[in-house]
């Protein structure tokens, strides 16, 4: 390839495409940096504007946003004459195969996935700028139709364009490949590390017995000292699978939030439109309030499309957990209701706020009472008991349930995410799991006790709003 035809970088003006003003300031920043002119633009139709004004020479565009996504952008830049030549770069998580179908059929150049590599993104941006030239000279349009997993798609890119966004997706698993073998190398010196600290102690516990003279308490205490250091080793094991486990989650909820998304949006406009019919009040009423959880849903699924993201964004603040309880029963009612599901609760008058954030908390809540009512399904009693008071700096909330209880074999697991008594079909796994990680978030704690045939307690721990000491 001809150095030649890379345009010199104060020359080219990269049109950013995100929602998201952190990460638009932070990728706008980075072009800057490096001698780009960079453009920001928060929407597809934004976006569209700033084509209008200016054309670019380069878009880079997140896949996920309000109003228009990156899909529906690039469609419309291929669409135009005066902006189908401008190379596109789409920035997703690539989680699915129909993900590069997808970019071929609107024409997209590249893919990045998120999290990238500052250096990665500068190549690729090169990379595209050194081609841009040639896939001129070398221009040959062409249209193919093509059947995947029972959808078809039309495929209209030029042939230097496909070869550029299967090399990169290609070139995206490559790097993949090497940040799990860098981790697998961490593991295995990790691994090493711990055999040495445990033969090193285990040296020093013989010097101690022969310096002692006391043979038989001195092994007493080596075998103790060894067990310590196996459940240490054990411990450690069981983080790393927990950690694969939580990676796995990640990656499962940004799939499952990208595929609810589209039909999420459709439910939100229904709503809206019934809101603008509604003759009733009460009908209103109900309206707004699904409107409202709708929101928050929409919220909740755009948190989970992140990568490696923490449980809980934002700021804490004081929150009424009596309020967001009495909300969390409320949304319940309805259905405890239908399924004939006595509700008692005993919550205390001087219980003092919780820092927290109140979205969060309800999720929690909203698992532990899905939970508890999965639990006491068939069962002739079904009662749900909720108490709530103050234990020193802390708010303590408890929800019972009348059901089967845990075996014991099984509680050592409950808060494992994907594993569920249930049968197949019936439960994902993942309730008690993401509860615990967002009052983890939230600095407390998810504890459950239960007996075989007795019931099952859950009790939430959150520590209580913090008040400025006078000055």
């Amino acid at each position: 390839m001809n150095p030649q035809l890379q345009s010199p970088p104060g020359t080219v003006e990269i049109l950013v495409v995100e929602d998201s003003p952190t990460q638009a300031e932070q990728l706008r920043s980075l072009l800057e940096q490096h001698g780009y002119q960079a453009v920001v633009a928060g929407n597809g139709q934004e976006a569209l504007q700033r084509l209008e004004e200016r054309p670019p020479t380069l878009v880079i565009s997140d896949i996920i946003m309000p109003q228009m996504d990156g899909y529906e952008l690039c469609r419309h830049i291929r669409a135009d004459e005066r902006w189908k030549k401008i190379p596109l770069i789409l920035l997703t998580a690539l989680t699915d195969t129909k993900d590069v179908l997808k970019g071929l059929e609107c024409g997209a150049d590249n893919f990045i996935t998120k999290p990238y590599s500052e250096e990665y993104l500068l190549s690729r941006i090169r990379h595209i700028l050194l081609n841009l030239e040639l896939r001129k000279i070398q221009k040959l349009e062409f249209g193919t139709e093509l059947a995947f997993r029972g959808e078809r798609y039309v495929i209209t890119s030029e042939r230097q364009q496909i070869l550029d966004l299967l090399l990169s997706s290609f070139e995206t698993a490559v790097e993949k490949n090497r940040e799990l073998v860098a981790t697998q190398d961490e593991l295995r010196e990790l691994n090493a590390t711990l055999e040495r600290k445990v033969e090193a102690r285990t040296t020093e516990l013989r010097t101690e017995i022969t310096r002692r003279q006391q043979v038989e308490q001195a092994l007493r205490q080596a075998n103790e000292e060894l067990a310590r250091t196996l459940e240490e080793l054990r411990t450690t094991q069981q983080q790393v699978i927990q950690s694969e486990k939580l990676a796995a989650l990640g990656t499962l909820a940004a799939g499952v939030a990208h595929e609810l998304n589209n039909p999420l949006m459709g439910i939100m406009g229904y709503v809206t439109f019934a809101q603008k019919v509604a003759q009733e009040p009460e009908a209103k009423q109900l309206l707004e309030r699904a409107s409202r959880e709708l929101e928050r849903m929409r919220d909740l699924i755009r948190n989970m499309l992140g990568f490696a993201r923490p449980v809980v964004e934002g700021k804490l603040s004081a929150v009424d957990i009596a309020a967001v309880l009495e909300r969390t029963l409320a949304l319940l009612s309805a259905e405890f209701k239908v399924r004939d599901i006595t509700v008692t609760t005993d919550v205390a008058a001087d219980l003092p706020k919780v820092t927290a954030q109140a979205e969060y908390l309800q999720q929690a809540l909203l698992n532990l009472l899905m939970n508890a009512r999965e639990a006491i399904e068939g069962r002739p009693e079904r009662q749900i008991r909720i108490a709530a008071e103050r234990r020193g700096g802390q708010v303590v909330v408890s929800v019972a349930d009348t059901g089967p209880g845990i075996p014991p074999e099984l509680q050592g697991r409950i808060f494992d995410p994907f594993f569920t008594t249930k049968p197949p079909g019936k439960g994902t796994g993942l309730g008690l799991s993401i509860a615990r990680n967002i009052v983890a978030e939230l600095g407390g704690t998810l504890t459950s006790d239960s007996r075989a045939g007795e019931g099952a307690t859950f009790t939430l721990t959150l520590p209580s709003e913090q008040i400025p000491t006078p000055e």
